[in-house]
């Protein structure tokens, strides 16, 4: 029995070196240093391992507001409806802040109810007055007016909404 090493086996199809005799093809190497299929390999993999880590970090370091999430916000929807009217449909969603965060300015295909969980925020809608709500407090935005929130409370803030929107469009439209 032969003694094979990995120097004795084609990185290319693994075949033994003995195996071949004098029929191997020109690109058949038995070491990986010299393996020109395996040099192409390595080439290829150390490019696609490139596009993969630079598309990461485009996906990283493109805004939030691309993806419908703004940093130190999270929406996490509750619950979803078909009401008895034609094409609308009742949305609730849970939204936190952390201390300080926002989310930007925005509209939506409906009315918007809100209810102040705990903290306080503050509201911009188009053409209002700024308004700060504290827990327990209730806000009602008209469809597609432009609006803003932040949390200006020491202390995350949590607010349901809900939302009575036309069926199958997006909820939340971000405004630059």
């Amino acid at each position: 029995m032969i003694s094979v090493k990995d120097s004795d086996h084609c990185v290319k199809c693994g075949m033994v070196k003995a195996a071949y005799d004098n029929k191997m093809c020109a690109d058949f190497y038995f070491t990986t240093d010299k393996c020109k299929t395996f040099k192409a390999m390595k080439k290829k993999t150390k490019f696609f391992e490139s596009i993969i880590a630079i598309v990461g970090l485009i996906t990283l370091t493109i805004p939030s507001s691309i993806h419908g999430q703004q940093i130190g916000t999270s929406r996490t929807e509750l619950q979803r409806h078909d009401l008895n009217v034609s094409g609308r449909e009742v949305i609730q969603v849970r939204i936190d802040f952390a201390v300080g965060s926002k989310f930007g300015k925005h509209s939506h295909p409906g009315e918007e109810v809100i209810y102040v969980l705990k903290g306080v925020i503050e509201y911009v809608l188009e053409g209002k007055p700024l308004v700060t709500l504290k827990a327990g407090d209730v806000l009602f935005i008209p469809a597609g007016i432009i609006h803003g929130a932040k949390n200006v409370g020491t202390t995350n803030a949590t607010e349901l909404a809900t939302y009575i929107v036309e069926k199958g469009k997006q909820l939340v439209v971000l405004v630059k």
